[in-house]
């Protein structure tokens, strides 16, 4: 019963695994890589609003340096005195520039259908700029071009590192289901063994070499590896259908190639990169988030700064000409009583103070991620590092056991146990270098640096 029910399990087992692979096709990890770049909603988000940041930009810049025209035409009207004839229009033209709190220049033009003379007449024409400086805040005009700028700046590092994330994350992804696939393969192996094993102790049972508890105990095997092979595979299976369809976004599933990471260069560029120690206090100050604190401690400077100088005047000049001549003015506002001007001043003062202690609290928080992130680097190095000692250990021990197990020391279930375990083994050590290739990408993201994992992929 046992050996006809495992029959069946296995055929139907690789009628499944044929009719997948003939619907997949092999993706390498580059290229896994590339998709999941090119199809991830969160790197389309973030691209967006780089797009966003940038338009935005150039609107404000484009007030600047390209004029608005408007253009006003009034038609002929009908009033109780009549119908008039009368056709005017004005033409207009302004632009600011970043001068002072605000800067402007504007012109215009009039004209008129003259019925007496039957020609275009110029009634009014003038050019006029306008200059204001509020002392309390002088440099609006500037401030807001460079925090577009910022703005720009601040979503493009953002891009980067969220395709920082899903380079790391495909590659974990990629490693695990190439070790899930390992351990299926391993499984079906055993089971296959379990499988000859039940035969022989069967034949055996049959010439009376066998008792009725040797034969429970090889069908028990068997039923245990075809459980294990079965769970292992629909779990194998489904992350891989994740993986193909929806985090790759590849439309059918795909068939993973083996990753072929240059151990030793691994372990010598990790090495050399720890080395270096001052990778972590350079890269505090340029993280997002303590650079975000920064920004926030200079808006609470220039704001004690603006609530210093609020009692401060404002000055507005302006000049222009016209068809009647020439005008210069000048108007000078000055804020002589403000009732809550001591608490908003006592207010700006303790905002910095919270600003600057933000400042510090995200700095000691980076520098403790940054540490958390070097020792984990470290420890995967050391991990890596370990590797052949164990496996020298592993070597030994599968020696020392097959020489008992053909000696008849141990049973034939406890070498296949030895066989498991080296096998098992065999894939965690696999699993070691793509672990410190995840934790090397991991820390060089946390320090702001470019990944560089191209140069680690086949």
């Amino acid at each position: 019963m046992i050996r006809k029910s495992s029959g069946a399990f296995l055929c139907t087992g690789i009628m499944l695994a044929l009719s997948w692979i003939a619907s997949a096709y092999t993706l390498a990890v580059d290229e896994a890589i590339e998709l999941a770049l090119s199809n991830h909603p969160n790197i389309r988000e973030q691209e967006l609003k780089v797009q966003l940041a940038e338009l935005q930009l150039q609107a404000a810049l484009a007030t600047i340096g390209i004029p608005a025209l408007d253009l006003q035409i009034s038609a002929p009207t009908l009033s109780n005195d009549g119908f008039s004839s009368k056709v005017s229009g004005q033409f207009g033209a302004g632009f600011s520039l970043p001068w002072g709190t605000s800067s402007q220049v504007v012109g215009g033009l009039q004209w008129a259908w003259d019925r007496l003379t039957g020609n275009w007449t110029v009634p009014g024409w003038g050019i006029s700029f306008v200059q204001t400086v509020d002392f309390a805040d002088p440099d609006t005009a500037s401030d807001q071009i460079d925090q577009k700028r910022d703005a720009v700046e601040r979503a493009r590092e953002k891009l980067e590192r969220a395709r920082a994330v899903v380079v790391v994350e495909t590659i974990s992804r990629y490693s695990q289901l190439l070790s899930d696939g390992q351990s299926l393969d391993n499984a079906e192996g055993d089971f296959i063994d379990a499988k000859e094993n039940l035969a022989t102790v069967e034949e055996l049972a049959d010439s009376g070499l066998r008792g009725e508890q040797s034969l429970l105990e090889a069908r028990l095997q068997v039923l245990d590896a075809q459980i294990e092979v079965d769970e292992l595979r629909s779990s194998h299976e489904e992350q891989l259908a994740r993986f193909s369809l929806q985090w790759v976004g590849a439309e059918q599933l795909v068939v993973l190639v083996p990753m072929h990471l240059n151990r030793q260069a691994l372990i010598k560029a990790t090495a050399d990169f720890l080395s270096d120690e001052s990778v972590i206090s350079t890269a505090i100050d340029i993280s997002a988030e303590v650079d975000a604190a920064k920004q926030g401690a200079h808006e609470a400077e220039q704001g004690l700064q603006a609530a210093q100088r609020a009692a401060l005047p404002s000055l507005s000049i302006s000049a222009g000409i016209t068809e009647q001549g020439w005008t210069v003015g000048c108007n000078l506002h000055l804020d002589l009583f403000s009732p809550n001007r001591g608490l908003q001043l006592e207010i700006a003062k303790v905002q910095l103070s919270l600003a600057l202690q933000t400042v510090s609290v995200a700095r000691i928080q980076r520098e403790n991620y940054l540490t958390d992130q070097f020792h984990a680097l470290d420890n995967a190095l050391c991990s890596l590092n370990r590797l052949p000692l164990e496996e020298e250990k592993l070597a030994l021990e599968v020696g020392i056991n097959q020489t008992r197990f053909e000696a008849g020391s141990i049973s034939a279930a406890e070498w296949q146990a030895q066989l498991k375990a080296q096998n098992a083994f065999l894939i965690t050590a696999e699993k070691r270098v793509a672990s410190l290739l995840l934790e090397l990408l991991a820390f060089r993201d946390a320090l702001g640096l470019d990944l560089q994992w191209e140069e680690w992929l086949p």
